[in-house]
C-alpha cells in the first residue's frame, strides 16, 4: 500500500505509478490536501492540446516529440497531467507552455476521452483543448515552439501528412479540427489566414468522413 499523498491521489496500484515522473511526488502541492485513503485506485487526469495555424499556405497542427516513455519518440499533442491545485484549463495552459514554449489565452474544450486502456501507464482520463495560433496575430512569444521539460521536440506539421500519433491522439486530432473550425467561423475569420485555415479544416472534415 503507498503511504504518500501525493501518489495515494493517483492510485493506490503500484503498477499505476509505473512510468510517473518526478514532480507528481511533490509533497507541498499535496500539504494542504487531507490524507485519505480508499480501496480502489482513481484514475490520473491529463490534458491536451491542439493548436492550429495557417502558414507557409498549409494547415498546420503543432505536436511535440515525447521524450519520456511510453511512445518514446513518438509525436504528440502536448499536454501533461493536472497538478491538485489546477483547473483543467489553467493545467492546459501550463503543459502546453511548458513543452512547446508557446502561450495562448482562447482554449475551446474539445471532449473527455476515457477508453480504459488508453494510456498504458494506467486508467488515464484526458481533457482536449484546441486552439489557433494565428500568426498575423500572435503573442509576444510568437509562434515559432521550443522543446521543453517532456517534449524532446516541437514542430508545425502539415495536417494532411501526420507521423503516426502516440495514445489516441490521431482521434483527438480529427475531433479538435471540428472544434478548431467552429472557433474560427464563430469569430472573426476575416483575415487572409483565417478564411485559408477555415477552408482546410472543412477539406480535412470531409477527408476523415470518406475515410
Amino acid at each position: 500500500m503507498l503511504s504518500n499523498p501525493a501518489l495515494l491521489w493517483l492510485g493506490q496500484s503500484a503498477n499505476f505509478q509505473v512510468g510517473f515522473r518526478q514532480p507528481f511526488l511533490r509533497t507541498d502541492l499535496y500539504a494542504a490536501m487531507p490524507s485519505y485513503c480508499y480501496e480502489f485506485p482513481r484514475p490520473a487526469v491529463t490534458t491536451d492540446v491542439a493548436a492550429f495555424n495557417f502558414a507557409d499556405g498549409t494547415a498546420k497542427i503543432l505536436l511535440i516529440q515525447r521524450l519520456n516513455p511510453p511512445f518514446q519518440g513518438h509525436w504528440a499533442l502536448p499536454g501533461g497531467f493536472i497538478n491538485p491545485n489546477e483547473d483543467l484549463p489553467t493545467c492546459a495552459r501550463r503543459e502546453f507552455a511548458e513543452e512547446t514554449g508557446l502561450e495562448t489565452s482562447q482554449l475551446r474544450l474539445v471532449n473527455a476521452y476515457s477508453e480504459p486502456n488508453r494510456d498504458p501507464r494506467g486508467r488515464t482520463i484526458t481533457f482536449a483543448y484546441a486552439t489557433v495560433i494565428d500568426p498575423e496575430r500572435a503573442d509576444a512569444t510568437g509562434s515559432d515552439p521550443v522543446a521543453k521539460d517532456d517534449a524532446a521536440d516541437a514542430r508545425w506539421f502539415d495536417l494532411f501528412d501526420l507521423p503516426d500519433l502516440a495514445f489516441d491522439h490521431d482521434i483527438i486530432v480529427r475531433d479538435a479540427a471540428k472544434a478548431a473550425r467552429q472557433a474560427v467561423e464563430q469569430n472573426d475569420a476575416s483575415s487572409a489566414n483565417s478564411i485559408s485555415l477555415l477552408t482546410a479544416l472543412r477539406d480535412f472534415a470531409a477527408a476523415g468522413n470518406k475515410s
